[in-house]
């Protein structure tokens, strides 16, 4: 009987501890990449709501992330009730976030910022596009009630002094979530989801309305948890294993 050649064992050997060795770095190098990285901002950016609204309707910002094609704004008030960002980036919106609600439970837009899920490449569009907030209708319509007489000319005025999608960051009075949510009507490239996807993505206001809205399902997420009806939030984010003390404790 023939023995086996040392060599011929060597080599086997030699290709497996090679092979292991790459096997390592693979997932040394995959690790690596999923590790969370960390952008650090100025606490300017942070002072007030008008700074804040300044900071995400700034092109920089989003530029910060352009290796990136979705960024996902999660404010310390939100809370994520499903395992499902990989799902709501892949229906390819270009913005998406809570609805907007009233009192009686009905959807009046969509869009809220606090947790919405942005496309960087269309959120930089919008804010490049000189293209006005509002349309001259609007102007005219509040002419209308105003001044009858000079009617078109305050339109024309007023319309002509008004932000445009690139210049929002500069007015105080802008909201940056409102402004993305005008630029679904205004821009044909931006695409935000709609009343009832909108509702499976976040609740916000009014949160056990909309919980009856969803079919008693919960959403992706949530924002504003402690400030819009603790009480219904308490139990379900308990089950994660929170403790959470009433206000007045």
């Amino acid at each position: 009987m023939e023995r086996a050649s040392p060599k011929l064992y060597l080599s086997a050997k030699s290709a497996k501890a090679k092979q292991k060795v790459e096997q390592d770095k693979a997932a040394k190098a995959k690790a690596n990449k999923e590790k969370a990285q960390f952008v650090f901002l100025e606490n300017q950016n942070f002072e007030s709501i008008t700074s804040y609204n300044h900071l995400l309707l700034s092109v920089w910002f989003y530029e910060l992330f352009n290796n990136y094609k979705y960024i996902l704004i999660y404010q310390l008030d939100c809370f994520v009730f499903k395992d499902e960002l990989t799902a709501w980036v892949n229906k390819g919106y270009s913005y998406i976030g809570a609805p907007w609600v009233n009192k009686q439970g009905e959807i009046e837009g969509v869009g809220n910022g606090g947790f919405s899920l942005r496309n960087v490449n269309d959120s930089i569009r919008v804010l490049k596009s000189r293209k006005k907030i509002h349309p001259f209708s609007i102007y005219l319509e509040r002419a209308k009630r105003i001044d009858k007489p000079l009617t078109f000319i305050r339109a024309i005025k007023n319309y002509l002094k008004s932000s445009s999608f690139r210049s929002a960051h500069k007015n105080e009075l802008i909201n940056e979530d409102k402004t993305f949510a005008h630029a679904t009507n205004r821009l044909y490239f931006f695409k935000a989801s709609k009343g009832k996807e909108a509702v499976n993505f976040a609740f916000e206001k009014e949160p056990s309305k909309l919980f009856k809205f969803n079919s008693y399902e919960l959403p992706f997420g949530c924002h504003a948890w402690w400030k819009y009806d603790l009480d219904f939030y308490k139990p379900f984010i308990e089950q994660f294993g929170y403790q959470i003390n009433d206000r007045n404790e």
